[in-house]
């Protein structure tokens, strides 16, 4: 009640000057939503939509805030198997449920660092209702209904300046995502768990720690664009101490 409703594309440079007052924070929550949109109008609505909207709104409202919705679900398979937090890199596959999201996130992030504007990235879990707490199948993944509007309230009220990522989950150390950060920046305090450890299917727990990889000695390095100053340069570095293979665009005799 209450609420005054604008019918408008975020491509639109003037949508802000049809919204009636002053606009403080915008919460865009498009890149995540389901729609019946072509991948290509989709596209367009999430990337250019969301640089567009970011870039209208740092002119018009340089003190402003503006809040993204992303998820989690940009790490691909990790986050079945691990607690992941913002220092993990995402790994987005081309599907549209991943790679919108992130484009989305690097266009707000570019604005963020040209203009100064406040910026928060939040990266939510898979959002359930609440019928989700009743199944005998549980997956880490999850994020109540309920602590994802939580979690945007927080990111409204922070004291935030810059480009800021935070990842959103559940209660509990069995949760796929770490709100660690996010409970020390947004006061982030989730109230819905969900307990995995006793779960026939589903998802499996989250592992809290990754498995290191050993090194492997490096012997043979190929080098591109060998023929030009630089490789020239590093072609007599590493011989002493590598087998090489050059590589360039000309022929031998050419060089």
């Amino acid at each position: 009640d209450g609420a005054v409703q604008i019918i408008g594309d975020p491509r639109d440079a003037t949508l802000l000057d049809s919204l009636p007052g002053e606009i403080s924070t915008i919460v865009h929550l498009e890149p995540i939503c389901d729609t019946a949109l072509l991948p290509q109008e989709r596209l367009g609505r999430t990337v250019q939509g969301t640089y567009q909207l970011a870039t209208s709104f740092a002119e018009k409202t340089p003190n402003g805030r503006f809040i993204l919705a992303s998820t989690g679900d940009l790490f691909g398979t990790l986050w079945t198997q691990y607690r992941i937090n913002e220092r993990w890199r995402p790994r987005p596959t081309p599907s549209q449920s991943q790679l919108f999201p992130y484009l989305a996130e690097q266009s707000l992030r570019e604005v963020a660092r040209v203009t100064g504007l406040s910026a928060i990235c939040l990266r939510m879990g898979e959002i359930v209702d609440e019928s989700a707490s009743l199944t005998e199948n549980p997956d880490p993944r999850w994020l109540h209904a309920n602590d994802a509007v939580a979690a945007i309230a927080c990111g409204i009220s922070a004291e935030q300046n810059g480009w800021g990522i935070d990842h959103i989950g559940a209660r509990g150390e069995e949760a796929a995502i770490d709100s660690t950060l996010a409970k020390e920046q947004l006061s982030y305090n989730p109230s819905r768990g969900f307990d995995t450890s006793s779960g026939s299917g589903g998802g499996q727990p989250a592992k809290s720690t990754t498995i290191p990889v050993m090194p492997r000695a490096i012997r043979t390095v190929a080098i591109f664009g060998a023929g030009g100053p630089l490789g020239s340069a590093i072609t007599a570095e590493l011989s002493r101490d590598y087998e090489l293979r050059l590589s360039d665009v000309k022929p031998l005799d050419e060089l």
